[in-house]
């Protein structure tokens, strides 16, 4: 079963990817490097295509993993924004609606 996760690479690369379990290696299906950026408020992100020149999903061997995660809100909303399905989770800071 795939599920979006965050990689934390022992190359210190982070990504982010729709990621199905195959014993000794992982496929990764529409990775994506979290790129850091400087901006006016502070440290930013975004998403660069990882190993834009390959073709189809990417095989990594667990030995290349250092840390696994779950996605924040907004990285799986991001995520799901451009390869997904489009639908927002909504945090909690959101469960209250004005009527």
């Amino acid at each position: 079963m795939a599920t979006i996760k965050v990689i934390k690479l022992n190359s210190s690369e982070e990504l982010v990817t729709d990621i199905t379990d195959n014993g000794d290696s992982y496929t990764l299906s529409n990775p994506v490097s979290i790129v850091y950026q400087k901006t006016d408020k502070g440290l930013g992100s975004g998403l660069a295509p990882y190993m834009p020149f390959a073709t189809g999903d990417v095989t990594l061997f667990k030995s290349s993993i250092a840390a696994m995660a779950d996605p924040s809100t907004d990285m799986l909303n991001e995520y799901n924004r451009i390869f997904g399905s489009g639908i927002v989770v909504a945090s909690a800071n959101d469960a209250k609606l004005k009527v």
